[in-house]
């Protein structure tokens, strides 16, 4: 089963997606692997296109209802975060897409979300601590959020 199968997304939603990740991982001039790995991922898992076909298709218009906005904002985040550091067209796009979207959030919260997200699977794990509080500093996470997101039960 595909980690996005119970979200019932439907094909245009999905390419609504890919093209914000698209986009997202291009903004920097620089297509790391690990966001075409992800790009790759998503496209595989919610349709039955290439990167190649997909990029044929990239000058046409999505529509994103309103209950996947903050999926979105996640998915674009993670691209943004694939190579481990935020960088400032990264952040600026996010905040677009926060604008656009009449999303009520900040590109920092969300960034928080994905982090904290990605942190608590470091709950309880003490070997590589110092590294997860590093992560977490790099994504612009206070300490109270990182701690929280080492410490709290799941």
């Amino acid at each position: 089963m595909s980690e996005t199968e119970n979200l019932n997304i439907d094909k245009n939603t999905a390419l609504a997606i890919i093209s914000g990740m698209y986009e997202m991982a291009h903004v920097d001039n620089d297509f790391d692997s690990r966001e075409k790995a992800l790009i790759l991922k998503f496209l595989e898992e919610n349709t039955d296109l290439s990167l190649e076909q997909f990029e044929a298709l990239r000058g046409e218009n999505y529509t994103l209802d309103k209950q996947f906005h903050e999926f979105f904002l996640t998915c674009i985040t993670m691209v943004a975060l694939a190579d481990g550091k935020i960088k400032d067209s990264e952040r600026g796009l996010i905040d677009v897409y926060i604008r656009n979207l009449n999303f009520h959030g900040s590109s920092q919260e969300i960034i928080n979300q994905v982090g904290y997200s990605a942190l608590s699977q470091f709950r309880g794990v003490t070997i590589f601590r110092d590294q997860a509080i590093e992560i977490g500093k790099a994504l612009g996470m206070t300490m109270n959020v990182i701690e929280e997101a080492l410490t709290a039960p799941a």
